[in-house]
């Protein structure tokens, strides 16, 4: 074979990836270098000098080496510490960056079962040989599927003891084609029996074997020379190098991280390693902006970032996984933003193995463009054509240029113009546009990156991998029944939907009522959710209906008008309660029509009904008047100056007018609960890094405590904000959480984890996501520069009394500063 590397003295290099090397030892003694490859205790790979052997197994190795190679150079990767435990990542990035450095040969005493990250280590031996270097790796005699020793065009070895020191047999057609004596190098006065004996030094044998028939460098001296590795001269660049960028792509299985650079229109695929394999969704959203993005930045320059990923549990079976995250810094916040959704595209992603995609940096002013990602890459289809359409058409006009079996994420004239409360609008399963990730005003983040729409075609899969797979689909089962057992989540959201908690915040006292002024109102009943069942049932309509594949709740719905024809789907208590209530609207169908003109459009109908009630509160139209609003909803559409204020949502509008009584906290508009009456939501919506967010942290189903009194509420929005946040980063739907009040169905998810991801998973670590995550949010929102002093309600809410309940919101400053305190530094 004629060699593909050499070193800058010339010498024979061969690669040791071990436990590393005792270089000192007598056994070892002459040129070596080399480094360590590790986790660190963030689950980052990381690299540093130290290649120490701790356990003497990769120096018995080297001894074997040098006594038949005295001149040869030895590169040593140690990917082992006291353990002989490491995982495929590591050895794949110790193969690549060993052939980087010109070993011409390289040894692995190791071998691993397939199984999780086995494709990142296939691809890495595939690039190394097609490189030119020769691999030869331990076998066992008992275990045929070894790695990377079975792997076409390594030489797999196994021990044989009827063979003698430098006696080798080679068998083709066996599982492992060399064999070679087990037994070190002798140690002065140690009977040969006493030694180490095994299938790690009988390939160490043969590699000594093909080094010198390979005709090992008798150009350097022996001597004891220890000298440091430098990525910078490696002989394959950072090509080889860099985290397993591109050649990992080729691992079937791996997930991938994809960037997409919009001021460039290139594309990069990271594998995903380390911390960011347990962090998806709103975890994986934290991380990103945590360490790559300015807090300080922009939310609509360059330095902003787009994230768009499925949760942990996306490429599973388990029930209602199909949630999207979308995040950025917020447009409208200032803060750190996620937002979820339902639709298709979660378990897109899943399918081509997407743990995330993030858009960065700007195209040129008046560049637009639809993205179009498949497994073949990614496309960037210019969207001159879409531009100025809302979100129903754009997605009629997708169909028809890329064929109907699409999911598409897409922004309206809101998020084209820039509107703060600009949502992004996911499909549905029948094509609708009807799933909003609506908060924070991410659609703007999109359109401030030039991205109309991104579709993702032609992918189905459904052969997730799981760490045990039986024991996975049993605790699945169980906690699909716990959720159905759940009269919540069981009977009362697949028979009616959100719009059930109509008549219960109602009857609570906690329905806003014409803009917070009031917690009941006396034509709730018009606008339940069972007035739109009954309606449903006389016009065609659907109650039970999925948001995305794999719900069991079926909580949605598709709403007909009086013609029967349909007018919107995914109906929302929110949506219904700060149009209806809020805005003292009592026509169902002109909410109706106002959430479908929200969704076309690109806006979210929370901020939008809120934004609405300041126009009443200041006496641009009366409370009540349907017909009004739905002119002041016209107005966001044709883009006039109104229009272009109430687009920027609820403070910019109250503002706006001078209106003095304005629901909102960090910019953010209250959801349809009032806390005076909810505490627990109350200390949510002031504390939670994303704003007023009631799906942060509801406190609606709490039974332990008196909602009115103040009394252990910061406890418990601690502890619901902290599910929250497991349950948006797996990509559940946060009412499948809601029979964890029962311990058994909280056991069953975490065995679930246990089963997709191996290891010990416990109660405590799996809330550990959500602290983590909660803690980076928190330093994000620090660095913008936010404080203690936002984290608080609007004024009106400590000092008017809602009469409905008797009680204003009682709980102090430093009593809020405790929600999420988790004793980290501040």
């Amino acid at each position: 074979m004629t060699p593909a590397f050499h070193t800058e003295s010339g010498s024979f290099r061969i690669g040791i990836i071990d436990t590393g090397v005792n270089p000192w030892h007598s056994h070892v003694r002459g040129v070596v270098s080399g480094m360590r490859i590790f986790l660190d205790d963030a689950g980052k790979i990381r690299e540093d000098e130290d290649f120490r052997d701790l356990v003497g197994h990769g120096t018995a190795v080297a001894g074997i080496l040098r006594q038949g190679l005295p001149e040869a150079e030895f590169f040593v990767v140690r990917v082992f510490d006291e353990t002989l435990d490491s995982y495929p990542s590591l050895v794949a990035r110790a193969l690549l960056r060993a052939a980087a450095e010109g070993c011409r040969i390289i040894n692995l005493s190791l071998g691993m079962p397939p199984g999780p990250g086995a494709e990142v280590l296939v691809a890495a031996c595939q690039a190394v040989q097609k490189a030119g270097s020769v691999l030869v790796a331990a076998g066992h005699p008992g275990r045929p599927g070894l790695l990377p020793a079975s792997l076409p065009g390594v030489t797999g070895v196994v021990a044989d003891d009827h063979l003698k020191p430098g006696e080798v047999t080679v068998n083709p057609g066996q599982p492992y084609s060399h064999a070679a004596s087990g037994w070190p190098r002798d140690l002065k006065g140690l009977p040969s029996g006493a030694n180490l004996w095994g299938n790690s030094f009988a390939c160490s044998r043969v590699t000594l074997g093909f080094a010198l028939e390979m005709g090992a460098g008798l150009s350097a001296k022996p001597s004891l020379e220890l000298q440091r590795s430098n990525p910078s001269k490696s002989l394959l660049g950072d090509y080889l190098i860099n985290s397993l960028l591109e050649i990992t792509m080729k691992g079937r299985n791996m997930k991938k991280l994809l960037r997409i650079n919009m001021a460039s229109q290139t594309t990069c695929s990271e594998v995903v390693d380390g911390s960011l394999q347990l962090s998806g969704g709103r975890s994986l959203i934290a991380r990103i902006l945590h360490e790559e993005v300015d807090a300080k930045s922009d939310p609509l320059g360059p330095e902003n970032k787009l994230i768009v990923c499925p949760g942990l549990l996306a490429d599973t079976v388990a029930p209602c996984s199909g949630r999207i995250s979308v995040g950025g810094k917020s447009p409208l916040t200032k803060t750190i933003k996620e937002a979820n959704a339902g639709g298709t595209m979660a378990k897109r992603m899943a399918a081509l193995d997407l743990h995330g995609l993030v858009l960065e940096g700007q195209p040129q002013p008046n560049d637009w463009f639809v993205l179009v990602i498949d497994a073949s890459g990614v496309g960037f289809l210019p969207a001159q054509p879409y531009l100025g359409m809302n979100n129903y058409q754009l997605g009629e006009e997708l169909r028809k240029a890329l064929g109907s079996d699409i999911s598409i994420a897409s922004i309206g004239l809101a998020g084209e113009r820039g509107y703060l409360n600009s949502s992004i609008q996911f499909t549905d399963l029948e094509g609708h546009p009807s799933r909003a990730a609506a908060r924070g005003g991410l659609g703007a983040l999109m359109g401030s990156k030039g991205v109309k729409a991104i579709v993702f075609k032609d992918v189905k899969k459904t052969d997730w991998q799981y760490e045990d797979r039986a024991k996975f689909v049993s605790a699945n089962k169980a906690f699909s029944k716990s959720i159905l057992a759940h009269p919540f989540s069981g009977q009362g959201l697949p028979a009616l939907g959100t719009a059930l908690l109509v008549n219960v915040t109602n009857e609570m006292g906690i329905l806003p009522t014409h803009n917070f002024s009031k917690g009941r109102w006396e034509h709730a009943e018009q606008v339940s959710g069972e007035r739109i069942a009954e309606l449903q049932a006389e016009r065609g309509g659907k109650m039970s209906h999925i948001c995305h594949r794999g719900c069991v709740i079926r909580c949605s719905q598709i709403y007909n008008d009086k013609d029967g024809n349909y007018l919107t789907s995914g109906f929302e208590y929110e949506t219904i309660g700060l149009f209806g209530p809020n805005c003292g609207i009592s026509d169902i169908d002109v909410i109706a029509r106002l959430d479908k003109l929200c969704d076309d459009l690109g806006v979210d109908t929370m901020d939008a009904g809120c934004a609405i009630g300041m126009c009443m509160e200041a006496g641009l139209i009366e409370f009540g008047d349907a017909e009004g609003a739905l002119r002041l909803a016209q107005e966001m559409v044709a883009g006039t100056e109104l229009g272009r204020v109430l687009g920027n949502g609820t403070e910019a509008t109250g503002r706006h007018l001078g209106v003095k009584r304005i629901p909102t906290v960090k910019g953010q508009a209250m959801a349809a609960y009032d806390p005076r009456g909810l505490k627990g939501l109350g200390v949510t919506y002031a504390t939670s890094p994303m704003g007023a967010d009631h799906t942060a942290g509801n406190s609606i189903g709490d039974h332990s405590l008196d909602g009115t009194c103040k009394d252990g509420q910061v406890d418990l929005s601690r502890n619901l904000q902290i599910v929250m946040t497991v349950f948006d980063s797996l990509g559940l739907c946060i009412f499948s959480g809601i029979c964890c009040e029962d311990p058994e169905a909280l056991g069953h998810l975490v065995d679930m984890m246990s089963a997709k991801f191996g290891g010990e998973w416990t109660v405590d670590r799996l809330m550990g996501l959500g602290v983590q995550t909660l803690i980076l949010e928190k330093q994000f929102n620090q660095g913008a520069g936010f404080s203690a002093k936002d984290d608080r309600l609007p004024d009106f809410m400590y000092t008017e009394s809602l009469e409905s309940v008797a009680a204003s919101f009682d709980i102090s400053d430093e009593e809020l500063a405790k929600a999420l305190y988790f004793g980290e530094p501040v």
